[in-house]
């Protein structure tokens, strides 16, 4: 059925795209490779952003800390994906679960929290594609696996830290990652695109589009991903040591159940979609742009259920996004819909959703356009349900119904930006949600102060939070948990809550950019962050019936767990050798410490019968140092030169030891929690290489190496082993 739709959707695209033969030779520009070499470090600081602000400006007068990574430094590194692009970019911590899928954060303020209940798709992190949110409302977070983007049509990506809700509403709450893709009448006719194959890796995409007229034009992309796996061993946390599937506790004796969790369990990515957009600019002052998409998705990813530690996530989704331009205000519509499954083809725990997102703006230029004031409204509306796949059958899962959250939101921002040195940027917005009867305010607050022409400094301070998500606010799931030849019954049932507080993030910032001399740049951030309002399924006073079966209710709860981080990122850039070699080193330090912090599921309180706790759980709240984000990581990324049609790119990155867990370490029924070895994640180094050669005008070939250094440990709790990858490959621009 998806294949039919691609297709048909592809065969649209493509009629589109050369619908119209109408010669505009004359007013296209010449193709060239937009060599990142090619740019000084004032070329650098200027690159063009749009997501610190909603309004395009040059990275250096942004009033936020952010960071933007253009598609020539992509090209020029040989990233594989996004996230692995994400690395070189300061203050992002980036872990690969499998071969090609990762769990992406900023700052790494909410990582392993709260204890044995961490998500992978890290669900305080806002990504969006052209400022369409495409995040997941299910339970929160981002699988960057079902993204209809590949890197070919990729523009740059923007990243923005820190809470900026007041600009993109609820969930950016550590920051913001926006992939701005291109846009054709940027440069009127453009094929570009790269394919390349090697060890456990096959991946493509493809981006045409062309000026068809002074007011029309069109553009498609085409992406594929296909990935095996270095190691096919799994996880079992009964032996506590990775086995062959068909040795798996869960799945030695049932091979229909085994492949409905695994049906390709030598396939880490398999993934395809397609994007096409149509321009229509009506004036000067209005334009339009229409966008849709399609999107087939099979990978592995973190699951903590019963002993497996990894599954097979698969998604099948496609969306429609209309923005428009009028004058000084802006509109966006867009709807997704489609299927989210978190184990294979076991349909128990796929759900149907879609994401209705409404925003529209307006900016009044006051007191000689030094006043920017800009009012803001926005709807979204997140829908979920699994009945279809468990109610409607007889079966249990995880929903076990259908939910809606309605988000109705104002907003305002001031920026005021005299021809003085100052300029002050304030934001506020409120959120009322459908199901809650706890609304959120979010504010900004900025100032810069340009000290010279190449010397700024800032100052922030901000406050966001979470959406309301689908799960745990609907969850109704029942659970017989009883062990084998017990002679009494034990049933979990886990329970939702439409009243918690979503989790905030307080920021304070201290931040400078600036060019010390004509080869070197500095840019420091020093943060402050408190996180607040985490929630968690918390197990309630145990009903026992008269013939002694338990059962056993976990409501989601807020807990009083606070996490307080600081720490300061630096990144520099250094020009050498007249433009013939580029170096970007960044590193980041931080401490995060927790206060009213317990090791066990069953927090202070949890349990309403002291007698039923384990000895010493009720006891077991404290304050301390968090151990689930490493004190410190970073990278670099090295581009020479040494001949003209040759390039050569380094790139390299660390992170510090650190804990991540999930919940199959400890028991539904008791609380009793048993670490294990896997969740202790080793200190990494993983060094990536490039060899790019041109043969010509706006055609190269390539060799890449990731992580030749050959650094195989997980990067998370119970996930993959991982090895080299080498490819060799093609890429065209003209």
């Amino acid at each position: 059925m998806f294949y039919r739709k691609i297709s048909v959707f592809l065969s649209l695209s493509l009629s589109l795209l050369f619908l119209f033969q109408t010669d505009s030779t004359a007013q296209s520009k010449e193709p060239k490779d937009d060599g990142f070499l090619d740019m000084s470090l004032e070329d650098l600081m200027n690159v063009s952003i749009v997501s610190a602000s909603r309004e395009s400006e040059s990275l250096f007068d942004s009033p936020l800390s952010s960071y933007v990574i253009t598609s020539a430094e992509i090209s020029e590194m040989g990233a594989t994906s996004i996230p692995d692009a994400l690395r070189t970019c300061p203050g992002v911590l980036v872990r690969e679960t499998s071969n090609g899928t990762y769990d992406v954060s900023i700052r790494g303020g909410v990582d392993g929290l709260p204890a044995y209940s961490f998500s992978y798709t890290n669900t305080s992190i806002l990504v969006m594609i052209n400022n369409r949110p495409v995040f997941s409302y299910y339970r929160g977070g981002t699988f960057w696996e079902n993204l209809p983007v590949g890197l070919a049509e990729v523009q740059q990506i923007e990243v923005v830290y820190g809470p900026t809700a007041p600009l993109y509403g609820p969930n950016a709450v550590s920051g913001v990652i926006n992939i701005i893709t291109k846009d054709i009448r940027d440069q009127k006719n453009n094929v570009s695109g790269f394919v390349q194959t090697g060890t456990h890796i096959n991946t493509g995409s493809v981006y045409a589009g062309k000026s068809v007229s002074d007011k029309l034009a069109v553009d498609l992309s085409v992406n594929y991903n296909f990935r095996t796996r270095p190691d096919e061993r799994f996880y079992d946390d009964e032996v506590l040591e990775y086995v062959d599937l068909e040795n798996h506790s869960i799945f030695s004796d049932d091979i229909e159940e085994r492949v409905t969790w695994y049906p390709a369990p030598e396939k880490s990515v398999s993934a395809v979609a397609s994007t096409a957009k149509i321009y229509y600019d009506v004036n000067e002052d209005i334009s339009l742009r229409l966008t849709g998409g399609l999107n087939q998705s099979s990978a592995f990813n973190p699951l903590a259920i019963s002993s497996a530690t990894i599954s097979t996530y698969i998604n099948e989704s496609q969306f429609i996004d209309l923005a428009g331009q009028f004058y000084d205000g802006t509109i966006q519509v867009s709807y997704l819909d489609g299927i989210q499954g978190l184990t294979g083809n076991g349909e128990e725990n796929q759900a149907d959703y879609y994401n209705l997102d409404i925003y529209g703006d307006y900016s009044f230029h006051l007191l000689e356009d030094d006043l920017t004031v800009r009012p803001a409204i926005s709807f979204r509306s997140a829908y979920a349900s699994d009945k279809a796949y468990t109610v409607d059958k007889g079966v249990d899962g995880i929903f076990n119904q259908e939910g809606t959250i309605d988000n109705f939101a104002g907003a305002v921002s001031f920026d005021y930006n005299p021809n003085n040195p100052f300029r002050v940027v304030l934001s506020g917005r409120y959120d009322d949600f459908s199901t809650s009867e706890n609304g959120l305010f979010t504010y900004g607050a900025a100032v810069n102060y340009q000290i010279s022409k190449n010397h700024i400094v800032r100052a922030f301070t901000g406050k966001s939070g979470n959406s309301v998500f689908i799960v745990p606010t609907f969850l109704n799931s029942e659970g017989d948990v009883t062990p084998e030849g017990a002679p009494t019954s034990t049933y979990v049932n886990l329970i939702g809550n439409p009243n918690l507080d979503v989790m905030t993030n307080t920021t304070y910032e201290l931040g400078y950019r600036g060019n010390f001399t004509e080869w070197l740049s500095v840019d420091v951030t020093i943060f402050h962050q408190t996180f607040e309002n985490f929630s968690m399924p918390i197990v309630q006073t145990p009903r026992v019936d008269e013939s002694f079966n338990v059962d056993i209710d976990f409501i989601y709860s807020n807990l009083r767990l606070s996490a307080n981080q600081i720490g300061t990122t630096l990144a520099f850039s250094l020009d050498l050798l007249d433009k013939k070699l580029i170096l970007r080193p960044n590193v980041t330090v931080q401490r995060t410490d927790l206060k009213d912090y317990s090791p066990y599921y069953n927090v202070e309180g949890a349990w309403d019968r002291p007698d039923y706790s384990l000895e010493g759980h009720i006891d077991s709240v404290t304050d301390q140092k968090s151990e689930f984000i490493p004190d410190v990581w970073g990278g670099f990324n090295i581009i020479a030169k040494p001949i003209n049609k040759l390039s050569i790119d380094l790139s390299g990155y660390y992170f510090g030891d650190h804990i991540l867990h999930l919940q199959n370490e400890y028991s539904f029924q008791t609380g009793q929690v048993i670490d294990q070895p896997v969740s202790n994640i080793e200190s990494k180094f993983t060094l990536n290489a490039t060899i790019n050669y041109s043969l010509g005008e706006g055609f190269r070939v390539f060799a890449t190496g990731r992580n030749i250094t050959d650094r195989t440990s997980p990067e998370g709790m119970g996930t993959d082993y991982l090895s080299s990858i080498y490819a060799v490959g093609i890429k065209l621009n003209y």
